[in-house]
């Protein structure tokens, strides 16, 4: 493996800029769960119970704290991105622009399943986010390994809800 493509150490901020990095890109990330979670909060109370959902529906308290560990995650990938990109890393800023893109269609999933109430809306975006997502991954793989690697819970949740998303547009057609 060379030098640019980093190891486990490449994902620990070595001084105070690069975790003010770090922290920053943390923090970016946990926003859009933010603004993600106040766009459910109302439909979550009162639209979701009225859905025919599957049985295998994760309990709402697990969501929380899922995302909150996936979003730092994907703040640290980040990061580590970034920082190998100084170091003259090839393919960096496409690794970055495809992160960008994945973190929005993220983002807007949210908006448009509970915002909208709309799991076929839900389901398109969530299939944007998984291809999103992988094409992030492998685009970092070439950066960073480790930055890459940490991805990859936040890719099994992502087709793990592009499945549910699924079932429940199946099982709710109206909606």
């Amino acid at each position: 493996m060379s030098a640019l493509k980093g190891d486990l150490g490449d994902l620990i901020p070595r001084d105070l800029r690069e975790l003010r990095e770090t922290l920053a890109a943390v923090a970016a990330c946990e926003a859009v769960g933010l603004a993600g979670g106040a766009a459910t909060a109302r439909s979550t109370r009162e639209w979701l119970p009225t859905l025919d959902l599957p049985p295998y529906q994760p309990p709402g308290w697990l969501f929380g704290p899922v995302w909150t560990l996936l979003y730092a995650l994907m703040g640290g990938s980040l990061a580590a991105v970034r920082r190998a990109g100084r170091a003259g890393a090839d393919g960096a800023t496409v690794a970055q622009q495809l992160f960008a893109i994945q973190l929005i269609c993220n983002g807007l999933w949210s908006f448009l399943f509970f915002g909208r109430r709309s799991p076929r809306a839900g389901l398109i975006d969530a299939v944007l986010i998984v291809v999103s997502v992988a094409l992030t991954i492998g685009a970092m793989w070439r950066v960073s390994r480790p930055a890459a690697l940490i991805l990859l819970p936040y890719l099994a949740w992502a087709g793990f809800a592009l499945v549910l998303t699924a079932d429940i547009a199946r099982r709710n057609p109206s909606g």
